[in-house]
């Protein structure tokens, strides 16, 4: 699934404009924080981090995998990022990870919540991370039934901006093959027999229907016209 969603993100345009439209637009005149004061202290802070560029590729993989996290790393820390974060840290830089780089099944789950994430890094590596240090951006729902036919993935994260239009592409690509099908159906085609005379005269009725059949079998066509050798 999720290298289908790649290749139609890196096909022909129509999926990445559908995927980065909301990001791009977001952001196109630049963003303000409201109540920041005349300096814009907290705007040049989150650019200092790299608050724009980590928002957009989050909604971006969000809107492309169901999910993408913000993980913060904050200044003045050393060891694992596995506890809660504590209060008072300078935000040092953020990193984005979209659901192909999440494991569910290795994440450690507190009442129906991950707690703990189980990230691979983008370049090599896994770490688990503390859900107070991720800001989630989670994609379109779907109902929590049928618990046992649903990947757990898409339970928890919802499903991706582009299923709708993967499925209405899908479908329209069997409508036509079954345009196609029908059309095939109902073309008439001539085939020569050889011995059609002799069958024929001999009245073995079971033998044409046993080419009709074969014939049948093999280029998969209803009309027919059957002719003999001359």
């Amino acid at each position: 699934q999720d290298r289908t969603l790649r290749n139609m993100y890196l096909g022909d345009g129509t999926a990445s404009r559908i995927v980065n439209c909301v990001a791009e637009d977001m952001v196109r005149n630049s963003w303000r924080i409201q109540g920041d004061d005349a300096n814009e202290s907290l705007y040049k802070l989150g650019e200092t981090v790299g608050v724009t560029a980590a928002v957009t590729d989050a909604i971006r993989w969000q809107r492309l995998y169901r999910v993408a996290l913000i993980v913060k790393i904050f200044e003045g820390e050393r060891g694992s990022v596995e506890s809660p974060v504590r209060k008072g840290l300078k935000l040092a830089k953020l990193r984005v990870y979209p659901a192909s780089s999440i494991d569910l099944g290795q994440s450690t789950w507190k009442d129906d919540e991950v707690e703990v994430f189980y990230i691979k890094k983008n370049f090599g590596g896994e770490m688990k991370v503390h859900a107070s240090r991720c800001e989630i951006f989670k994609s379109i729902p779907i109902p929590p039934d049928e618990h046992d036919t649903i990947p757990l993935t898409y339970r928890y994260w919802g499903v991706s901006e582009l299923q709708a239009p993967y499925q209405a592409l899908r479908n329209f690509a069997a409508f036509v093959h079954g345009i196609g099908i029908c059309g095939q159906e109902m073309a008439i085609s001539k085939y020569r027999l050889s011995n059609l005379q002799q069958i024929l005269a001999s009245k073995d009725i079971g033998a044409l229907y046993t080419r009709m059949a074969a014939i049948e079998a093999s280029k998969s066509q209803v009309n027919a016209v059957l002719l003999g050798k001359d």
